[in-house]
């Protein structure tokens, strides 16, 4: 019987279900629940969250009031938003190198629900084999080549690049190669038989420099920080927090207001220290995304910076991965760079390795080309295909184990012996919040770390296994920074309370109307998505983007008439941020009309594959 693909050669837009995941530290147990979007509930009016609520459901909802002369406590934390990688490293070393207290607010009940979790590639570090060649000054040439946009468009910051390429192996080995005490992690990366650590190569870089644990890296190194954040006394982790406002005090952000997800009740967590947003990208609003289901990759840094009038930047650059699984009733799973860089082919309908048409370093060239010569490939009539068969079922099931369990338990394909039906899916998002070398913002105490801000370090493309390394080096930047002009002479051992539960008005609200809002809110969801990926995707026009605003700041206004009525409902603060992030990326992207990078623009006149393939080249 034969596939029937996501994307097949006749039609390009058709909608695939998605998976929602949980999973504990521990385990790392994954519950699939097949279905299309988010989910319905009656206690989050109408949103189901990527992680499990076990809460009774509440008869009515309350609005909220709060006066910020109430600030108490503030000077005693930071407040840290997100559990990934950037605000692990934020929050450790604040707390174990300047003896900082930190509030560590997560959307999720776990702290792995982010998306650091679900890296499968690796992490960049240091090959020191002298064989390899590598250096600080070539991992910075690499990350110029892949993000820079050529011809001198100087798409990246070069003291951004140069601190990541300098700071990046201390980084990892403090944070993850702590083998000496508890305070940080080790993590069990693969090693040879000497005990010595593995490296992969991968897409765009001159060497193998990257660590890895099997295929579930993201998973490693989450875990393993996790439990050095929850074992440290000075951090405070408040799961099932999501954020809805950054508080101000003038020009000032002095906290953040939060919705606890448990209770239905917001509060203000103060700080005068700082608050570092690390709560991740905007992948998930595009209806085909490698980004899992929930609230932390639908924008809410970019509409909380936005609305706090924080600078944003290069926000046209989405980057999408040119391999993820096409299959119709299947998520668009990722399939790593880490599959063509131990020789994975991509093929045509014919079998024909078509990328040496796009780039003389055919599936090694850098992402934006692999994905625009997959789509481009696609939209000229023919099905595009993984192929890493060639390198047998021993050295894939080995290497790959978690890919591959996944397609068998999923797909019933084998990943070791059959093609693998592909297509570009939104993947990770280049820009953001703007920030300096310190992860600094433009708004006096907001700072920003990880896929959240724009470091400079990507520049319009991303190179593969960045991420998790740019999230080490920018967290740790915005914690040293505090830390330096922070006075611990007078702090506790443990955090002291710093939260205001906000005071409820009179107004009471029924389930049914709670349920209401929350099904206009998941519509709301669905159409942003919708229009980001036809008109706001890999390539764009002129008609499509200037379409694109007028949905989304519709979608938009509606999001927040929504909001103004009801404050305690996930899918309305879901909606709400998820159209502004749209709205945002579209109003970025018309506002560039040159091609580099992730951002491709053709004009309405031309063909579309005839551009297409001009940029891709």
């Amino acid at each position: 019987m034969s596939p029937t693909y996501l994307f097949s050669a006749s039609s390009r837009r058709t909608a695939g279900r998605y998976l929602t995941r949980s999973q504990s530290v521990g385990g790392g147990v994954v519950r699939h629940v097949s279905g299309g979007g988010f989910g319905y509930d009656d206690k989050h009016g109408g949103f189901q969250p990527s992680f499990p609520s076990s809460s009774s459901q509440l008869a009515t909802r309350r609005k909220y009031t709060s006066d910020i002369s109430s600030v108490r406590n503030a000077s005693n934390s930071i407040v840290v938003v997100g559990s990934g990688v950037a605000g692990c490293a934020t929050a450790l070393l604040a707390a174990n190198e300047y003896n900082i207290n930190v509030d560590l607010v997560c959307a999720g009940s776990q702290m792995v629900d982010c998306n650091s979790y679900w890296a499968q590639g690796g992490i960049i570090y240091r090959n020191y084999n002298s064989e390899a060649r590598d250096s600080a000054e070539s991992l910075a040439r690499d990350i110029l080549k892949a993000g820079d946009g050529g011809d001198g468009m100087g798409l990246c910051d070069r003291e951004a690049v140069l601190k990541v390429a300098k700071e990046g192996p201390s980084r990892v080995r403090q944070f993850l190669l702590d083998a000496q005490n508890e305070n940080y992690a080790n993590v069990p990366f693969n090693r040879d038989d000497e005990g010595k650590l593995s490296y992969c190569l991968e897409a765009s870089h001159s060497a193998p420099r990257i660590l890895y644990w099997a295929d579930k890296t993201g998973k490693a190194i989450s875990t393993h920080l996790a439990e050095a954040v929850l074992r440290n006394p000075r951090i405070n982790v408040r799961n099932n927090r999501v954020v809805i406002d950054l508080v101000r005090d003038g020009d000032r952000v002095v906290g953040v207001r939060s919705l606890d997800t448990e209770s239905c009740v917001q509060s203000n967590l103060y700080s005068e220290l700082g608050v570092v947003l690390a709560s991740g990208g905007l992948g998930g609003i595009y209806s085909h995304s490698t980004n899992p289901n929930g609230f932390n990759a639908l924008g809410s840094s970019v509409a909380l910076a936005r609305r706090a009038d924080a600078q944003l930047s290069d926000l046209e650059y989405i980057q999408f991965h040119p391999t993820a699984l096409n299959l119709r009733g299947q998520k668009p799973f990722l399939l790593t760079e880490a599959l063509r860089g131990c020789g994975a082919y991509l093929v045509d309908d014919d079998g024909k390795r078509f990328m040496f048409d796009f780039h003389e370093d055919a599936e090694l060239a850098p992402r934006d080309v692999v994905a625009r010569a997959v789509y481009s490939t696609a939209q000229a009539g023919s099905n595009v295909y993984l192929d890493i068969s060639h390198k047998g079922s021993e050295f894939v099931q080995n290497r790959f184990p978690s890919i591959y369990e996944y397609l068998i338990s999923n797909t019933g394909l084998d990943i070791s012996s059959e093609q693998i039906p592909i297509t570009p899916a939104a993947h990770y998002t280049c820009g953001g919040i703007k920030t300096d070398l310190n992860a600094r913002t433009s708004v006096q105490g907001l700072f920003a770390a990880g896929e959240s801000a724009r470091s400079g370090l990507h520049g319009g493309n991303r190179l593969a296994s960045t991420s998790l390394l740019e999230g080490l080096v920018f967290g740790a930047s915005a914690a040293e920074y505090i830390g330096e002009k922070f006075d611990d002479s007078s702090m506790s051992s443990i955090p002291s309370s710093n939260e205001e539960k906000l005071e409820a008005d009179d107004v009471g609200l029924s389930e049914a109307v709670v349920m209401h809002h929350g099904k206009k809110a998941q519509d709301i969801i669905t159409q942003v998505r919708r229009t980001m990926w036809e008109e706001v995707g890999i390539v764009r026009t002129p008609e499509g983007l200037n379409s694109a605003q007028t949905n989304l700041r519709r979608l938009n206004d509606e999001a927040e008439m929504l909001f103004s009525e009801v404050k305690t409902s996930l899918a309305v603060i879901a909606a709400r941020d998820a159209s502004l992030a749209g709205l945002t990326v579209s109003e970025s992207a018309a506002a560039n009309n040159v091609s580099a990078g992730a951002h491709c623009i053709v004009d309405d006149e031309i063909d579309m594959v005839e551009g297409l393939e001009r940029v891709a080249m």
